[in-house]
């Protein structure tokens, strides 16, 4: 298994028997943590909020119900406050679990 970085975003690929590199499935909690790990890199905290298709960039393209279902998990658990707008869903990491979410990313 490789770990390869491009813009920030972690990811892994096997190298399969033949020589042809396949995508490893995210699981849940790796996805959690990029989505905290991009919005905390960025202040996404509180007030200041970024659009759904921004936390998409970066995982692949097939992975794109996943990742909405995983957004939508975590609105549901409360790490992740939603602002509906006239333009699309905008989000941020809820400020009062802040301190949760730093011990889930290690900071």
């Amino acid at each position: 298994m490789q770990i390869l970085v491009f813009n920030n975003v972690v990811r892994l690929r096997h190298i399969c028997h033949n020589g042809f590199a396949k995508c490893a499935r995210w699981t849940q909690t790796q996805s959690r943590e990029l989505f905290f790990e991009k919005m905390f890199k960025n202040t996404v905290i509180g007030g200041r909020h970024t659009a759904v298709e921004n936390l998409r960039k970066g995982f692949p393209k097939h992975m794109r119900g996943e990742v909405e279902d995983g957004i939508r998990k975590l609105i549901r658990t409360g790490f992740i406050l939603s602002k509906p707008t006239g333009y699309g869903l905008q989000v941020s990491l809820n400020p009062r679990m802040i301190e949760e979410i730093k011990k889930i990313i290690g900071v």
